[in-house]
């Protein structure tokens, strides 16, 4: 009756058999204790260990499991080294507490020095250099073990994924004779890492029976890569979900600014844990719903840095670097996010001082922080400070860093050769630059009236570089244009943009027309806006007219 209370995890009742009987052998005393140290209550194990008159070997490797479950390992060492007696599982036994605490060395330790092995304590050794990303050392020791299971066959997948080597994963996953839920869900799993949704929906259609891993691993695989509608799907039709599967669909509706589905997902919710809320915070936050972000902050029972970073950037993105600051005051631990985040604030506020002074009492900084503290200078007009900063920049560089420091040469009109410049070196570094990077040297060229070079390169985005020229950089080619009085080159342009013309291009068509001195164009220009009722004239449109008219009184007069 004592096993079978013990056995099946009915342990207070197998307490009250044990202690009520009045004479008590080794088997019921072997019973007890291994009772008690799979339920984690290594100082009651300790106790009846301890009482113990007769010991065999079952009862030591009982103890010694019960220590190596809970990680005391220094136990676990003094309880192996005074051991009368020990076999294959005893070795395991320390083997497995080592690798478990991530010592991965220590146990190779006891693994090396086994007298002898069996296929528990291959894939225990196995396992531990699979979960640990050590690769070469798992596929060595698998290729050289006398003999495969199940186990093994999955840690080796394990192995593989970890590497994110999911080709070699595949080879392995094919000569697997047996498979089972574990060998599905780490291929699935992946694949939906790695962002390969087809694969994944491959996977996930071929399995036979899932479980929620199953589903929440496809539903993760749907909504990084934006496939939002058919995630909704998956999500409807999970038999169950769990906390996981909640935060993950509305992760998904956050980051894809579906900021209603999120909150109407988020309020049916039964339980709310930290990233739950954050998420819900940061969708508020994109939205700029500020209000409604704080009243999920104060609901939160519990908060750690990334949610006392995220309301701390939802202010600074917002512009309201006030409260901003007093949250970043408030924070007791605060990560480099978070002192990134307030340097970011000054930035977008323009206050450049006050970025300098949080930037330089940070003692970690990272890429972004040194992005952050680079578009302050460039935003506040100091291209040679943020030439300082970039110089500076401990680490690889990105495109944001580039297409700041080109911003800041570009703006001023001192140093738009050095964007020039600047923007072939990013070509020559290998970096191809984004959209941004192509804003920047346009404005550059239209400060030094550089319409060959402007043009070549504007030409150069779709056919170099793969990308699709916006508005803006139509505005900015117009404004080159206009700008050296190319009145045909700027109709030609606008006919041809891909986007209906604005305020921007009758503004360039009227400063080329300026700068020709041609007002019959002009004023027929302004008389075909008029007649257009989805476009009105500003003001700054009759200022260029004006001027026009007034440069060609001045000629005639002359």
């Amino acid at each position: 009756m004592l096993s079978a209370y013990a056995r099946n995890g009915h342990l207070e009742e197998a307490r009250a058999l044990f202690q009520g009987m009045p004479q008590r052998n080794s088997v019921a005393c072997t019973t007890m204790l291994v009772a008690y140290a799979r339920s984690g209550q290594t100082d009651e194990a300790k106790r009846v260990f301890d009482d113990m008159k007769e010991r065999n070997l079952v009862t030591w490797n009982a103890m010694l499991a019960g220590y190596a479950r809970k990680g005391h390992l220094v136990e676990a060492k003094l309880l192996f080294q005074i051991a009368p007696e020990r076999d294959v599982v005893s070795w395991t036994t320390m083997v497995t507490a080592h690798a478990e605490k991530g010592h991965v060395e220590d146990a190779k330790k006891y693994f090396d020095r086994m007298p002898e092995r069996d296929l528990v304590s291959f894939t225990t050794m196995l396992t531990a250099y699979a979960e640990n990303s050590r690769f070469h050392e798992a596929r060595t020791l698998f290729s050289t073990m006398p003999e495969l299971d199940l186990v093994s066959w999955n840690a080796m997948l394990v192995a593989y994924a970890h590497e994110n080597d999911l080709e070699g994963a595949r080879q392995v996953f094919d000569r697997m004779q047996e498979r089972n839920m574990i060998s599905w869900n780490v291929m699935l799993s992946g694949y939906a890492q790695r962002g390969d949704i087809e694969e994944a929906r491959r996977v996930f259609d071929a399995m036979r029976v899932r479980n929620l891993v199953s589903w929440n691993a496809m539903l993760s695989a749907l909504s990084r890569g934006s496939e939002l509608q058919e995630a909704k799907m998956v999500f409807d039709r999970m038999p169950q979900r769990d906390v996981v599967s909640w935060n993950t669909m509305l992760c998904a509706f956050a980051e894809n600014g579906e900021i209603q589905s999120a909150k109407k997902l988020f309020d049916s919710m039964r339980e709310w844990n930290l990233v739950s809320c954050t998420a819900m915070l940061s969708a508020y936050s994109e939205a700029g719903e500020l209000e409604n972000a704080r009243h999920v902050f104060d609901l939160m029972k519990e908060r750690n840095v990334v949610s006392w970073t995220a309301m701390l950037s939802a202010y600074a993105q917002n512009g309201h670097v006030r409260e901003a600051k007093q949250v970043f005051d408030a924070m007791g631990v605060r990560n480099v996010c978070s002192w990134t985040a307030m340097v970011s604030a000054y930035e977008k506020n323009g206050q450049l001082e006050e970025a300098k002074q949080v930037f330089s009492a940070m003692t970690d900084r990272n890429l972004s922080s040194w992005n952050a503290m680079l578009a302050a200078y460039a935003r506040n007009g100091h291209p040679g400070k943020a030439r300082e900063v970039f110089e500076g920049i401990p680490e690889q560089r990105n495109t944001v860093s580039w297409n700041a420091v080109l911003a800041a040469c570009a703006s001023s009109g001192e140093s738009s050769s050095g964007a020039m410049e600047m923007f072939y070196t990013i070509a020559l570094s290998g970096d191809a630059g984004d959209e941004i990077s192509f804003v920047c040297i346009l404005v550059a060229c239209c400060h030094l009236g550089e319409v060959y070079t402007g043009w070549q390169l504007f030409q150069s985005m779709a056919r170099d570089y793969g990308l699709k020229p916006a508005k803006q950089h139509y505005c900015c080619m117009l404004d080159l244009l206009g700008r050296a009085g190319y009145v045909e080159s700027v109709e030609e342009l606008i006919d041809s943009m891909p986007y209906v013309p604005d305020e921007c291009e009758r503004t360039a068509f009227l400063r080329a027309c300026g700068s020709r001195g041609d007002t019959t164009t002009s004023l027929q220009a302004l008389g075909s806006v008029e007649e257009n009722k989805s476009t009105a004239a500003s003001a700054s449109s009759y200022v260029l007219l004006s001027n026009t008219l007034k440069q060609r009184q001045f000629v005639n007069i002359q």
